[in-house]
């Protein structure tokens, strides 16, 4: 990873999260720090303004459809 700790890195690492279910101090090094990893998930799982739906569940929603879209299946499961 090129600037590890930024943006597109902690999405990365939250994906990774999510896909393995490992505890958040199990994260591999070559992912920013847990820490950050945590705070910017629970910031972006809370649901937006005027919304039931947080930041990562339209995130999430939004790459399972373009995925669909070019023909790759999908497994993303969250459960809010």
């Amino acid at each position: 990873m090129s600037s590890k700790g930024g943006p597109i890195d902690v999405f990365n690492a939250v994906l990774y999260e999510l896909r393995t279910g490992a505890q958040w101090r199990q994260l591999p090094h070559d992912f920013p720090k847990w820490q950050t990893v945590y705070t910017y998930f629970a910031m972006w799982s809370k649901p937006l303004a005027n919304s039931e739906y947080s930041l990562i569940d339209l995130l999430l929603k939004n790459c399972r459809s373009r995925a669909i879209t070019n023909g790759h299946r999908t497994n993303v499961v969250r459960n809010s």
